[in-house]
C-alpha cells in the first residue's frame, strides 16, 4: 500500500523524538600530537588552506541551506571520529559497497549513504569508526573514561537507563556551547532532533531524524468502525478533527458499545499503555523529572477516570491475570476500542480481520490540550558528546553531515515507509501517526524507574482509589525521581 500524501506528511514533520540506531567506538589517530580547529576558528596555524577542497564546503553538499558552514575546517591530519555503542550499523569508513549492509533493500539510498561517508571523509579529513562496545561496555566506558577526563570515544550512543544519569552528572557537553545558532537542531530539526532533560539547564542529547524514528514507539486508539457505525455513532476520527474527541464523549461511546451479555466491551488492549496515554492526554506526568507527579491534579484526574471506566462503568476488557491476551482480545470483533501501534497491527494481522479499523489519537482530558499534549513516550536511545572530547564542534559537524545523506530531502529519506503504511491500514490512519509524531517529546519513566505499578491493577479492580494510589506511591516516586534525575 502506498499512500499519495506520505511525502507531504514527511515533509511537514517538525521536531520529534526518536529511537536511533547505531554502534561502537575506537581510539583517535594522532590524538596526542595534533589538534583540530573548531568550526569558525581563524587560527591559521592549525587550519588547512582555504582553497583546499577538503576544507571548503561544497555549496551543493549535505548542509547546503541548512546552517552556516563557511568557516568549517578539516583536521590538519586525518582524524578518526569514534562512536561508542552496542550494535553494528552502516555505512562507516570501513564500508566500500552498498552490499556491506545485508539489510539494505533500497540501493539508491544505500548509494547515497555510502557517498555521504566519502564526502565527510574528504570535507573534514577524517574517518568515522563505530566499534561495538556491548551494552555493558558502553555504560562502563561512560562511567570510567569520562570521569577520568579521557573519554574513550568522541560520541556515545545512550540508553536512558544510564544516559540520563550520565548527562545530569555532568558527563556530556552542552549543545548550546558548540553548535551554531542557525543549526538545523535549533530550527526545523529535519536532520537532528534533541531532548532537553527536566532538571537540566541546557541541551545535551541528540539523535538523527527520520520518518521511522518519528513514529516509532507511538500508540494510538484502535477503533472497530463496524461496531461504532452499527450503533449509529459518529466516526471518532471526525470528532477528533472537530475538537470534540473528549473524555466525556469517549465514555459515552464506551457505555453505548458495552453489552456484557453479548460479550462486547468498550475498551480492551494493553491496559498499562492505556493508563499512561490517559495521563498524557490530560497534560499529566508521573516521573518526568526530579519532582514526581503522581499526586498532581492532572494525574489524579486521569487515574480517577481510568478507574471509573474499569470498576464503575465496567466497560473494559482488561485481563490482569494473563497479560498476553490484552494484545489480542480485540481481534474477535467484540471490542470497540483498544491500544494499537504498527507492531501490534502487524503481529495480529489486522489487515485480514473481518471488520473496518480506524486509528485515532487518545481523547483529550479536561486538563489536557490537543495542541500541547504528548502522544507518546520518547525512544530510549540518543547521543551525547562526552566532557573532555577533543573539539566538540568538529565532532558534531562530522556526525550531522554524515547522517544527512539525503541532503535535507525528507521525501527521499522517508521514501520507503511501506511497512509503516501497510500496518496503519488506511491513509487517514497513517496521517494520525504523523500528527502524533510531531508532539512526542516526553520522557516519563513511570514504569522503568524501580517503582512497581501494582496500583494500576488496583485502579482497575476498584480496590484502590486515585487518591489512595497517589498517597501510597508519591514517596516511592519522589525518592526514585530524585535518585535518577537528581534534586533535593
Amino acid at each position: 500500500m502506498k499512500f499519495r500524501n506520505q511525502k507531504l506528511w514527511a515533509l511537514g514533520l517538525a521536531a520529534t523524538m526518536v529511537a536511533a540506531s547505531f554502534t561502537g567506538c575506537g581510539n583517535k589517530t594522532d590524538a596526542d600530537t595534533n589538534t583540530t580547529t573548531a568550526a569558525g576558528s581563524t587560527d591559521s596555524t592549525t587550519s588547512a588552506k582555504a582553497d583546499d577542497p577538503a576544507t571548503t564546503p561544497d555549496p551543493n553538499g549535505p548542509t547546503s541551506g541548512k546552517r552556516s558552514k563557511a568557516n568549517v575546517t578539516a583536521a590538519p591530519t586525518t582524524r578518526n571520529v569514534t562512536i561508542g555503542a552496542w550494535y553494528d550499523f552502516y555505512y562507516t569508513s570501513k564500508d566500500d559497497s552498498v552490499d556491506d549492509d545485508p539489510n539494505q533493500a533500497n540501493e539508491e539510498q544505500g548509494e547515497a549513504m555510502l557517498q555521504s561517508i566519502r564526502d565527510v571523509e574528504k570535507r573534514y579529513n577524517c574517518t568515522v569508526e563505530v566499534v561495538n562496545l556491548t551494552y555493558e561496555g558502553t555504560r562502563d566506558s561512560i562511567n570510567t573514561s569520562i570521569m577520568a577526563g579521557t573519554p574513550d570515544c568522541d560520541i556515545y550512543l545512550l540508553d536512558n537507563s544510564f544516559g540520563v544519569p550520565a548527562v545530569l552528572n555532568g558527563y556530556a557537553e552542552a549543545l548550546e556551547d558548540f553548535v551554531a545558532e542557525d543549526d538545523d537542531i535549533w530550527g526545523d530539526q529535519t536532520i537532528m532532533t534533541s531532548m532537553k532533560l527536566p532538571g537540566a539547564d541546557k541541551t545535551y542529547m541528540f539523535a538523527p531524524q527520520s520518518g521511522e524514528n518519528a513514529i516509532t514507539g507511538l500508540y494510538y486508539l484502535g477503533c472497530n468502525l463496524d461496531l461504532i457505525t452499527q450503533a449509529g455513532l459518529e466516526n471518532p476520527q471526525d470528532l477528533w478533527d472537530n475538537n470534540e474527541w473528549t473524555w466525556d464523549k469517549f465514555e459515552e461511546y464506551c457505555l453505548a458499545l458495552t453489552d456484557s451479555a453479548k460479550g462486547t466491551y468498550g475498551i480492551g488492549g494493553r491496559y498499562t499503555n492505556f493508563f499512561i496515554q490517559l495521563v498524557m492526554a490530560n497534560g499529566g506526568a508521573i516521573a518526568e523529572g526530579p519532582q514526581q507527579g503522581i499526586d498532581s491534579p492532572a494525574t489524579i484526574e486521569a487515574m480517577d477516570f481510568f478507574s471509573k471506566l474499569a470498576s464503575v462503568d465496567k466497560v473494559t476488557q482488561f485481563n490482569i491475570d494473563d497479560w498476553n491476551t490484552n494484545e489480542t482480545n480485540y481481534t474477535d470483533g467484540k471490542t470497540a476500542f483498544w491500544v494499537t501501534a504498527q507492531w501490534i497491527s502487524d503481529s495480529n494481522a489486522d489487515k485480514d480481520l473481518p471488520f473496518e479499523i480506524a486509528w485515532v489519537p487518545f481523547p483529550i482530558g479536561p486538563s489536557g490540550n490537543k495542541e500541547t499534549n504528548f502522544y507518546g513516550v520518547v525512544g530510549t536511545t540518543f547521543y551525547m558528546i562526552p566532557k573532555g572530547a577533543e573539539d566538540p564542534t568538529y565532532i558534531y559537524n562530522v556526525f550531522e553531515d554524515w547522517k544527512n545523506w539525503y541532503n535535507g530531502d525528507t521525501s527521499f529519506r522517508d521514501a520507503d515507509m511501506t511497512w509503516w503504511e501497510d500496518c496503519a491500514l488506511t491513509e487517514r490512519n497513517y496521517q494520525y501517526c504523523w500528527e502524533a509524531g510531531k508532539n512526542r517529546n516526553h520522557l516519563d519513566l513511570w514504569d522503568s524507574i524501580g517503582v512497581d505499578q501494582n496500583y494500576v491493577t488496583g485502579l482497575i479492580t476498584g480496590e484502590m482509589t486515585a487518591a489512595q494510589a497517589a498517597e501510597q506511591y508519591k514517596q516511592l516516586y519522589d525518592d526514585a525521581c530524585k535518585t535518577y534525575f537528581g534534586g533535593n
